[in-house]
């Protein structure tokens, strides 16, 4: 299960030897937002996140975990991070996605409002698939066998 970015990055940064002061000051934010960040009061951008994982001198890896975890898509290797999950690239839509966040030309905030946009529709069909399966569950209730799954 993933950590929750607060957790992790107080982990990371106890770890490096960083008080929030130092890591706020290293990075041009008010040492309170750290602490907010710990406590996960607040989501982070990602600019403010690769802005940490620079100052504690992370490693690609970490820097994947701490981007998750704030709930950003990591920057490593897309296709690695993917296979690794069990996911496969083939369905052509998560190509399309993956290909335009691996972009170069992809400015920062382009790259954040994608990802926004990829979390948003995500987490829509995810109530739609769970909306889907309760009315199975109450059609095989109330006795019927087979019910249509639709997309």
């Amino acid at each position: 299960m993933l950590s929750s970015f607060g957790h992790l990055l107080k982990e990371f940064r106890l770890y490096h030897g960083l008080t929030q002061k130092t890591l706020a000051q290293a990075i041009h934010v008010n040492g309170s937002y750290i602490a907010r960040l710990e406590r996960d009061e607040r989501r982070p951008s990602r600019r403010v996140v690769t802005s940490m994982a620079r100052a504690m001198q992370l490693s690609a890896d970490d820097t994947d975990r701490l981007l998750a975890s704030a709930q950003h898509l990591p920057e490593g290797d897309l296709t690695r991070l993917i296979e690794q999950s069990g996911v496969s690239l083939a369905h052509p839509a998560i190509q399309t996605v993956a290909n335009a966040l691996q972009d170069r030309d992809l400015g920062p905030n382009s790259r954040e409002q994608l990802e926004n946009e990829v979390i948003a529709y995500v987490g829509f069909r995810l109530q739609q698939l769970k909306q889907q399966e309760q009315e199975r569950v109450t059609l095989r209730a109330n006795g019927h066998q087979r019910v249509p799954v639709t997309e």
